[in-house]
């Protein structure tokens, strides 16, 4: 599976520019009444940058800080503010550009962005080859994929002019988290073989879908080219070729039918349906009255 990269942070002393900033808009009882939480959130972000913690304990650490960070939101407005203390990230797929970030509403999106990464390289760590490993994976990969939701729900246009937080990039990491998903379904060991969470009836075709849609999110979209030096086009390029149907080579009316399916996948969203009976006429076999007949030469 792919591994999404974190994004890194600078160390920040944040308890003096958070409670000046509070004390100087608000009153000095105010910022006396949060100042536990400004002595927890920078203990919290200091914590974030040791290189000793496990990937559960720091998840659980960004979740302790993601929360602090949701109980003093209210006192911060959402225009940047020059008196306001402001929080450094480096942009995920490029460390060496910075992706400064000046309010509170902005360092929320880090922190979920890296929740999620953090959730997926969790998954990445356990044993698939056994069922506590398998299920633990997928546990991993639906937390993941529940924080680049939450991710999505932000307003990420005001958060980052930056690749990793754009709109698109989020929703197509959350496209790659789901087609893992699909693809630990499809491939649980001790699972039928023609199985489906989904109800499909062809194997392989719903994993390779969802990577497509991933894929075309990167390659026609505003993200295509700024991506090219990471791995995932590769990645994604690899899945597409990998997740094929498993058929027997007599099972002529199953290949039909997922080359079918498959082949309505590839079509950009508002195909004509004459394009894709076209499809079934030119081929050596095709339906007609509900029947796999020969085409004729």
């Amino acid at each position: 599976m792919l591994s999404i990269p974190l994004k890194k942070s600078d160390p920040l002393g944040l308890y003096k520019p958070l409670r000046n900033y509070v004390a100087l808009i608000y009153s000095e009882s105010e910022a006396n009444r949060v100042d536990g939480f400004f002595q927890m959130l920078n203990k919290l972000r200091s914590e974030m940058q040791r290189d000793d913690l496990s990937l559960p304990i720091g998840r659980d650490c960004l979740i302790c800080y993601f929360k602090c960070l949701c109980i003093i939101e209210p006192l911060f407005p959402m225009t940047n503010s020059h008196n306001s203390s402001f929080f450094v990230w480096y942009n995920a797929f490029n460390p060496q550009e910075y992706s400064s970030q000046h309010n509170i509403h902005l360092e929320k999106a880090s922190v979920l962005f890296n929740l999620g990464a953090l959730c997926h390289n969790i998954s990445l760590s356990c044993n698939l080859t056994a069922i506590q490993g398998h299920c633990a994976a997928m546990d991993a990969l639906n937390d993941a994929s529940y924080w680049f939701y939450l991710l999505s729900k932000l307003d990420t246009k005001k958060a980052s002019a930056t690749i990793d937080l754009s709109i698109k990039c989020v929703q197509m990491l959350g496209k790659i988290i789901t087609a893992q998903i699909a693809d630990l379904k499809e491939n649980y060991p001790h699972s039928h073989p023609h199985s489906h969470s989904d109800g499909s009836s062809f194997p392989g075709y719903p994993v390779t879908l969802h990577y497509r849609k991933a894929y075309n999110l990167l390659t026609f979209g505003p993200l295509a080219g700024k991506l090219v030096e990471s791995s995932i086009p590769q990645f994604l390029e690899s899945k597409m070729k990998t997740c094929h149907v498993k058929t027997g080579a007599s099972d002529v009316t199953e290949q039909f039918l997922y080359g079918y399916c498959e082949a309505q996948s590839l079509l950009r969203e508002g195909y004509q349906t004459s394009w894709v009976d076209l499809l079934s006429e030119v081929g050596p076999f095709k339906i007609q009255d509900g029947n796999l007949v020969a085409n004729k030469p």
